[in-house]
């Protein structure tokens, strides 16, 4: 803000004096008195005969017109779209032809992606004992694998029950 008005207390309008005073008057005497529009024979503006009785149909007709003039390009085309899905196909089947023979094994599966399989989807021991025969289970080698007691005790304590614990 500019520091030359910084500390003016005056706002730099006037009003004549007795201005408020005569202003009813002066504004009644405006309203009564003849007006200078009602004086004015020809005021320049014609409006054609009929025309608010027409006016309706002709603005129905107009939009009508530009309703027809109006063409749509469609944003799939058929043409583009057998094209598109042509070239989609091919390769897809090049893809299957040529891929490298690389076959799916229990080997080749990590053990993260198993272990975050069977949490995400809360898969417990009796689900996987449904997938598994007597002969499955005798032929995995259990005696390679080294188990500690505290180990054992420390899984049954955090991952079981009471519920779990109580033999029939």
């Amino acid at each position: 803000m500019n520091d030359k008005f910084k500390y003016t207390k005056q706002s730099g309008f006037k009003v004549p004096e007795g201005y408020f005073n005569h202003l009813e008057d002066t504004v009644f005497d405006k309203l009564n008195s003849k007006s200078k529009l009602d004086t004015i024979k020809n005021p320049g503006f014609k409006v054609p005969k009929d025309y608010f009785l027409t006016v309706e149909d002709n603005v129905v007709n107009t939009i009508k017109q530009k309703e027809k003039e109006i063409k749509v390009v469609s944003l799939f085309n058929k043409k583009n779209l057998l094209y598109y899905s042509g070239i989609a196909a091919v390769l897809v089947l090049m893809f299957t032809i040529f891929k490298p023979d690389s076959e799916l094994s229990f080997d080749s599966l990590e053990t993260e992606l198993v272990e975050s399989y069977i949490s995400t989807y809360n898969i417990n021991s009796s689900d996987l004992a449904t997938l598994w025969n007597e002969t499955d289970l005798n032929d995995v080698a259990f005696s390679d694998y080294e188990f500690l007691d505290e180990s054992v005790e420390d899984y049954i304590l955090e991952n079981s029950t009471l519920e779990d614990l109580i033999i029939d």
